[in-house]
């Protein structure tokens, strides 16, 4: 090759060096740009979504609120319990009184990174993600416990993008504002386990029978587990699927590190152990059921539904516990007593002559069986009690007490109808008497 082909060889290479690094340069220039737009992008929506959430966003009294929020307390005289009346059957209780095993439990098969995030989980959503995509359906979340909690205390369930970063935020802000332990506190009180049991107190309650703190492993697994699908894996209706997801619980407990292998094993051969007693629920749970629920329908008249059921009251009756439980008692004997007249139902209603208090009410044998309160929802002709008026309207037009009265048999003519001939309860007539002895 001769000097002057070597020459236009290097200088062609030099172009195109040249032309490379201008057409680097730019995708670079190009890239950065493009880089700068999404981040700038992602920024506005980041701060446009925060912005549409920020009177929503979390101040260390809104979330702290769910604690009083336990509806209505209706009590007796001395103080009794008569009925708590609210939307959602829940009792708060503090994480102290919450066995760690329980909380142990709830991470390990809930959110396993929620000792180490700040509220949101990449790792946990973008594995939630191919597993998802694998599966071609949603077969696993990737929301973290404090995103639960932002999305049920802020009703954020619906499934739309605005809400799903409304709940990205809240979960942050939630994060930066409690403790960990405050957001399994709050978490445990407000997430729903099914059987209208609302918070870990009464989900306790409700399957066991018992305290939170009298829970034994195995338990606190069950529970544990139940809110991914509380109605599915309700261990009175579904136990098989109950009993595998609290075993499911035990494995990650153990995988986890916060049980050994062995307690894992041990707590899968016990059976579930539920109570034999399911609690009652609604108006049927109180006492005094006939006179709470007379009670409720004057209040809610009167205050408001929401106001009873949202705003914290307590409401002390003139109702006695002791006179309540005594009348019961009575009109049960009374109706056994009266069986041989067909009667199968009665009503009673104590007052306190001085005042009108009530002191006591039963308006029927068995409210879980009939809520028809006979007491005051029985229409009832006056029959003799209307008597006393017509004695006195005879008193005051100048007849005497001692005055005689014929009883005999009398009718009297009615126009279009046939007569009407009163008679006495015995079908018998007396003849003279004193307007006294008929009154009595």
């Amino acid at each position: 090759m001769s000097q002057r082909d070597r020459k236009t060889k290097r200088r062609r290479i030099k172009r195109a060096d040249s032309r490379g690094r201008r057409l680097a340069w730019r995708v670079l220039w190009l890239a950065n740009w493009a880089l700068l737009i999404v981040l700038f992008g992602g920024l506005g929506v980041m701060l446009g979504g925060y912005s549409s959430i920020r009177p929503m966003v979390p101040r260390l009294r809104d979330l702290a609120e769910l604690r009083i929020i336990e509806g209505t307390r209706i009590l007796s005289e001395e103080g009794e319990l008569l009925a708590q009346v609210a939307e959602e059957n829940r009792e708060y209780i503090p994480i102290s009184e919450i066995p760690e095993q329980l909380t142990q439990a709830l991470v390990a098969v809930e959110d396993d990174e929620f000792y180490r995030h700040v509220g949101v989980d990449p790792k946990g959503i973008m594995r939630a993600l191919v597993k998802n995509i694998a599966a071609g359906r949603v077969t696993q979340g990737g929301s973290t416990i404090t995103q639960q909690l932002a999305r049920n205390a802020y009703d954020l369930r619906r499934r739309t993008i605005k809400r799903k970063l409304q709940e990205f935020v809240l979960a942050l802000e939630i994060e930066r504002h409690y403790t960990k332990d405050e957001i399994l506190e709050l978490y445990l009180n407000e997430i729903y386990f099914g059987e209208h049991a609302y918070g870990i107190k009464v989900a306790s309650k409700t399957y066991f029978g018992k305290t939170p703190k009298e829970l034994e492993l195995q338990e606190c697994a069950l529970l544990a587990g139940l809110p991914k699908a509380p109605s599915g894996l309700n261990p009175f209706n579904h136990p098989e699927g109950a009993k595998e997801r609290r075993d499911f619980v035990l494995s990650r407990m153990a995988e986890e590190g916060y049980i050994t292998a062995e307690q894992a094993r041990a707590a899968r051969e016990k059976e579930l152990g539920l109570t034999e007693k399911k609690q009652a629920r609604g108006r049927r749970a109180y006492l005094a059921p006939y006179f709470v629920s007379y009670l409720l329908a004057d209040l809610e008249h009167t205050l408001g539904r929401e106001a009873i059921s949202r705003g914290g009251l307590t409401i002390y009756t003139t109702l006695d516990w002791q006179i309540q439980q005594a009348a019961e008692e009575q009109l049960r004997e009374g109706v056994r007593r009266a069986a041989a007249q067909d009667a199968n139902q009665g009503a009673l209603v104590a007052l306190d002559a001085r005042t009108g208090a009530i002191k006591a009410m039963v308006g029927g044998m068995d409210f879980s069986e009939s809520e028809f309160n006979r007491a005051v929802q029985g229409n009832r002709q006056v029959g003799s009690a209307f008597k006393p008026f017509i004695y006195a309207a005879a008193l005051d037009l100048g007849m005497s007490p001692y005055d005689m009265i014929d009883d005999a048999p009398t009718c009297w003519e009615r126009r279009g109808s046939p007569p009407w001939c009163p008679e006495n309860y015995d079908r018998e007539f007396v003849g003279p008497i004193s307007m006294v002895d008929a009154l009595a």
